[in-house]
């Protein structure tokens, strides 16, 4: 492109101002959309505790015994959302008579 094809449009400060604090936040936006994406598919540890009706002791006993797969980053435990069903389809008991 030669030089004397370039266009410029000049904007006053405060509206480039505006427009870069726009850019930042659509930024964070897609970064939050992104990271809720991601923890989707899986569940905290107390909700998934939670979600079996069982005792916090339980719950740490089902982990640490490696009955139920978990994430753990830092001190965070996470998890996913189908072994949390594969966990529960185990332990289903079929009714004797059908309806």
């Amino acid at each position: 492109m030669a030089e004397q094809d370039k266009k410029f449009t000049v904007i006053p400060t405060e509206e480039l101002e505006k427009l870069k604090a726009s850019i930042e936040e659509i930024r964070g936006l897609l970064l939050q959309k992104q990271t809720n994406e991601a923890l989707a598919h899986y569940i905290p540890s107390e909700k998934a505790r939670q979600i079996l009706n069982i005792s916090r002791k339980t719950w740490f006993n089902l982990r640490q015994a490696k009955k139920i797969s978990y994430i753990k980053v830092g001190k965070a435990i996470y998890i996913k959302r189908e072994d949390l069903d594969l966990y529960m389809n185990a332990h289903y008991v079929k009714a004797a008579k059908e309806y």
